[in-house]
């Protein structure tokens, strides 16, 4: 959402120094009638929705971070997110087939099938 250019939002960029995002931000909210939302929520906003594509290293990196816990602590993970990154792991990995025999092998049985080893092989 765009807002006119007014005094009410920009001021007069002659008479008042641009210091900071307080200089727009606080009275743009105040004008859309937004309430308990700060500068600092977009930090956590940013910070959630990249980790969601982007590795916590790469996240650590763009939010200016020294230590990787500041990062876990401002990253939140949607639990639609964690979800499929769960469904995503089990669509990937080999179900064995179940039968009434144990599931071990010894090192000769896995030498004489080598189609059921070549099926767990990554």
């Amino acid at each position: 959402m765009f807002f006119k250019a007014d005094t009410s939002i920009r001021g007069n960029w002659r008479d008042h120094r641009l210091t900071g995002p307080r200089y727009w931000f606080e009275p743009a909210l105040k004008k859309a009638k937004v309430r308990n939302f700060t500068w600092h929520c977009l930090r956590h906003t940013f910070a959630s929705r990249l980790v969601m594509n982007e590795n916590l290293r790469t996240v650590q990196e763009l939010m200016g971070h020294k230590q990787i816990s500041m990062t876990v602590r401002y990253s939140h993970l949607a639990p639609q997110h964690q979800l499929a990154a769960v469904e995503r792991l089990a669509a990937t990995s080999p179900v064995p087939e179940t039968t009434n025999s144990t599931a071990t092998t010894t090192a000769t049985e896995q030498n004489e099938s080598p189609k059921q080893e070549a099926a767990f092989v990554h």
